[in-house]
């Protein structure tokens, strides 16, 4: 059974001090206190040493923000956290590396269609960096007028959607969606499509319903000049057409 430790309190009576007279200063103290001085500044120096370090250090982690961090034991502040913040520091690692490798899936895939740059949420470690653990890369999602371009949009955003290793649920909602984008986009297609023939068939009857319209209008105008021939031969015979 353990014991607790009892702490005895014993009065202390109270001790006086005599007055203490100051005494001049020798040549060997003021060379005691330039000495004094020197090493302080030298100490001083040293300090500014110190804080280039941390410097470096506050650079190097700011550049592994931007980069993408990695745990490390040797790294500097590594060696003062215990066990279980070193195992929770790696775990960020790890989701970091993740996190901006999914997100970058996603942007090189979707190209022209990402909008900006990919952004990140952050939590602070055990050993004060910053990881990355979500991220977004959005996407321009403007449907184009031009039904080819709306479906080469939808098929590229669908393998956008679907680039990373492990897609997430969003991730996989909007690729349905862009399936389904991309299916209204060839039926739009096909409608235009045979539109397109529709119109095309129209000008030929057009064109073929002229060309009747205009030969018989020839036809009946030689009719008419050989009837005025006939009954007057001084009159303009009808006009002859010669096929080569």
């Amino acid at each position: 059974m353990p014991i607790a430790p009892v702490t005895a309190q014993v009065p202390i009576a109270p001790v006086n001090v005599p007055a203490i007279e100051p005494v001049a200063k020798t040549e060997t103290d003021n060379k005691s206190s330039g000495q004094d001085a020197q090493s302080d500044s030298q100490s001083r120096k040293n300090d500014n040493v110190v804080l280039s370090a941390l410097g470096r250090q506050a650079q190097q982690a700011s550049e592994d923000e931007e980069n993408g961090v990695e745990a490390d034991d040797n790294k500097p502040g590594q060696q003062q956290l215990s066990d279980e913040q070193r195992l929770e520091v790696q775990q960020l690692a790890n989701r970091d590396r993740e996190v901006r490798a999914h997100e970058a899936a996603h942007k090189a895939v979707a190209g022209s269609y990402a909008k900006g740059s990919a952004s990140f949420t952050y939590k602070d470690g055990p050993d004060g960096r910053r990881y990355a653990v979500g991220g977004e890369v959005s996407i321009n999602a403007g449907k184009p007028s031009d039904p080819a371009e709306a479906l080469k949009k939808a098929e590229t955003i669908r393998r956008a959607a679907l680039a990373p290793a492990q897609p997430s649920g969003q991730d996989r909602a909007i690729a349905a969606q862009a399936t389904t984008d991309a299916a209204q986009a060839r039926t739009d297609i096909q409608a235009k499509e045979a539109q397109e023939r529709l119109e095309l068939e129209q000008k030929r009857a057009q064109s073929s319903a002229q060309r009747r319209q205009e030969t018989e209008q020839r036809r009946d105008a030689r009719t008419e000049a050989a009837r005025a021939y006939e009954s007057d031969p001084t009159s303009a015979g009808p006009e002859l057409e010669v096929t080569a």
